[in-house]
C-alpha cells in the first residue's frame, strides 16, 4: 500500500496569501510612514535632505548664497556710499563756496550720549570739545566749513568725519533694538586718520569706543573719544 503525499495546495495558497496581504500592509505602512516624513519635512519649511549627493551639493549652494549675502550686507553696512565730490549734485553739496566730500547716510542720527573728544597735546591737556550736538562733525583744515579744526599741515581741509549712525543690533532676550553709534570716516585724506595707531582705510566706518585714542595726519594732539557718563 503506498503513501500519500498530503495535500498542502491549500495550506500554499493560504501562506500566499497571507505573504501578499503582509506585503501589502508593509506596502501601504511605508506608503503612511513615507507621508508622515513628508509632512515633516514640509513642516520644516522644506529642508533639503543631505542623504543624496544632489541633495549635499544643493544645501552646498544654499550656504554658499546665504554667505555672500551675509558678506554683502556687512560690506555694505561697513563701507559707506561715499564719492567725491564730482559725483554729488554741486549746488546742493557746497557750503560757502566750497564743494563738500561727504554726504551724510540715511542712518544718520544725534547721539543719546554726549561724547567729547578730550585733547592732548604731549603732557599738556587742551580744552575738551564737544561732540553731542550735531549728527555728524567733519574735520579738517578748512574753517570755513568744518565743525572741529585741525590747524596741521600734514591734515587735510576736509580731513575726516565723525558720523552718528543708527544701528539694529540683537538683545539679551533675542529682540531687535536700535542704537545710535559713533563711527569715523577718513575723506581720503593725504596723511591719513588713525585709532589706537592703525591708519583706516580711507571712505570706510570705523566704530569708535570709549577712550580709543584718534590721530589726524602727523599732528601730535590726541584726541580721545569719551562720554560724559564715563567721566562723571
Amino acid at each position: 500500500m503506498g503513501l500519500h503525499r498530503p495535500c498542502v495546495t491549500g495550506l500554499s495558497t493560504t501562506i500566499a496569501r497571507a505573504g501578499e496581504e503582509q506585503g501589502q500592509m508593509q506596502i501601504e505602512g511605508e506608503e503612511e510612514v513615507g507621508e508622515v516624513e513628508a509632512a515633516i519635512v514640509e513642516g520644516a519649511r522644506r529642508k533639503i535632505s543631505v542623504t543624496s549627493s544632489g541633495g549635499r551639493e544643493k544645501l552646498v549652494r544654499l550656504k554658499g548664497r546665504r554667505r555672500k549675502k551675509k558678506k554683502r550686507m556687512k560690506e555694505n553696512n561697513a563701507k559707506p556710499d561715499f564719492k567725491l565730490s564730482g559725483s554729488l549734485n554741486k549746488a546742493e553739496n557746497t557750503v560757502k563756496g566750497t564743494e563738500m566730500k561727504y554726504a551724510e547716510p540715511p542712518e544718520a542720527r544725534k547721539p543719546t550720549k554726549k561724547f567729547l573728544f578730550f585733547v592732548f597735546k604731549g603732557e599738556e591737556s587742551l580744552d575738551p570739545i564737544q561732540l553731542h550736538r550735531q549728527s555728524h562733525y567733519l574735520i579738517g583744515r578748512d574753517r570755513n566749513v568744518v565743525d572741529v579744526p585741525i590747524d596741521h599741515l600734514s591734515c587735510s581741509k576736509q580731513h575726516a568725519v565723525l558720523q552718528y549712525r543708527q544701528v539694529v543690533k540683537k538683545g539679551d532676550l533675542g529682540e531687535y533694538v536700535t542704537e545710535v553709534k559713533p563711527y569715523l570716516i577718513d575723506l581720503e585724506s593725504s596723511n591719513g586718520t588713525f585709532i589706537n595707531k592703525e591708519k583706516l582705510e580711507p571712505a570706510r566706518y570705523y566704530e569708535l569706543k570709549e577712550k580709543d585714542l584718534v590721530k589726524f595726519g602727523l599732528s601730535s594732539r590726541d584726541y580721545i573719544m569719551m562720554s560724559r557718563e564715563m567721566v562723571e
